[in-house]
């Protein structure tokens, strides 16, 4: 193995801190001004734009687990996150020369869903956190904070810009951040490929639901983003419609809720050290329960902004941990493991668009957040029958 200098892991850390910005700044710029892309220069209708997201979201799941697979058996994480990246830069460079829906739809679908490489940046820090001698669980949430970090900054600055200056710039500018990851990667991050000492046939051997917990875990995790991306969904049209909120209050309480999580995230993983990080999560779980209650209740700016610590405790306890769980119960898979996690997260998000939208047709916007109390009850539920780690 190739041993690393206290100078050469110092750079390595940063390097890892800086990709897993700008990675989670190449989809907080790409993803909010997607939707408004493809319904105003595109002119798609809203069920091309459904159409859009939802093919892009199944390719993802597919494509990234056969990934993630492939990275765990043979190595080379690197350059499959240089070529993700490279993928990411190339769609942004189609969506700026053409207004063509049908050549939009196969590019998001084949070469987008090629350039999710977030899974594959955390499970490389996960196997250098253990060559290194590192603690996973502080590594990981503070790449965590990086990640949210850049939700909180990117989303408000492409909707800026693309009222000052149009959609390509944003697409441009994209470029230029795929262009700082690959940069950053090739030059700061190790191949560790060095660092594992499995044997590629032990890891084929290895199947992704060899016990039951695993299978709990998924249930979990889609339930939590279910919740999430319903309330996302939902949300803005409630407070400016029922609530009368002016819209730029949207933003507002979702900024606040990524700011708030962001120290929880730390926190979370330091007491994950001390307490399993089964009761962690199940406190998590029990808290998007209460914050699905609150928000039919919340009538007030005040009030909306009070809640979103609830709302903040139920996702980044989750999002850190539930992440870390999936690798302690695979470890021996970390690729596999963390996509996922990932992938379950995406299937919470393409259901959350179909029964969001039949609930709020049929039953009215704060019917959403009712479903939400029995989805999270039900994610509880599932969480419990997970193996404690």
């Amino acid at each position: 193995m190739v041993e690393l200098t206290k100078k050469r892991m110092s750079k390595t850390v940063f390097g890892y801190m800086f990709s897993m910005l700008f990675v989670s700044m190449a989809l907080a710029l790409f993803l909010p001004v997607t939707a408004l892309y493809l319904a105003d220069d595109v002119h798609a209708s809203k069920f091309q734009i459904g159409m859009f997201f939802t093919v892009q979201g199944l390719f993802t799941i597919i494509l990234s687990q056969f990934v993630a697979r492939y990275s765990d058996i043979y190595g080379g994480r690197k350059p499959i996150i240089i070529w993700g990246s490279i993928c990411g830069a190339l769609t942004c460079l189609v969506f700026t020369q053409t207004r063509n829906y049908s050549l939009i739809l196969l590019t998001g679908a084949f070469i987008y869903s090629m350039a999710q490489i977030g899974s594959q940046l955390f499970a490389s820090a996960r196997e250098y956190c253990i060559y290194s001698g590192r603690n996973v669980y502080t590594f990981t949430s503070i790449l965590r904070v990086f990640f949210a970090l850049a939700w909180v900054i990117g989303p408000p600055a492409a909707l800026y810009t693309v009222g000052v200056y149009g959609f390509n710039f944003v697409y441009y500018a994209n470029i230029a951040v795929y262009a700082l990851v690959i940069t950053a990667v090739v030059t700061l991050l190790p191949n560790t490929s060095q660092f594992r000492k499995e044997d590629a046939g032990e890891i084929k051997k290895i199947r992704l639901f060899s016990e039951p917990s695993v299978a709990f875990l998924c249930l979990t995790t889609v339930c939590v983003f279910v919740c999430n991306n319903m309330y996302l969904i939902t949300m803005p049209q409630y407070v400016t419609k029922e609530l009368d909120f002016p819209i730029r209050f949207v933003g507002i309480f979702v900024a606040a809720a990524a700011a708030m999580e962001m120290p929880i995230m730390v926190i979370s993983s330091q007491l994950a050290r001390r307490i399993s990080m089964k009761y962690i999560i199940l406190f998590g779980l029990g808290c998007g329960v209460v914050f699905g209650a609150l928000v039919p209740v919340a009538s007030t700016v005040g009030g909306f902004i009070a809640i979103q610590i609830v709302n903040a405790l139920f996702i980044g306890i989750y999002t850190t941990l539930g992440m870390l769980y999936f690798q302690e119960l695979m470890p021996k898979i970390p690729g596999q493991s963390t996509t996922l996690f990932t992938s379950s997260i995406a299937i919470g998000s393409i259901a959350a668009g179909g029964i969001s939208g039949i609930i709020a047709e049929s039953l009215g916007y704060v019917f959403v957040f009712y479903t939400n109390i029995i989805v999270s009850l039900l994610g509880f539920i599932s969480m419990s029958l997970v193996r404690k780690i």
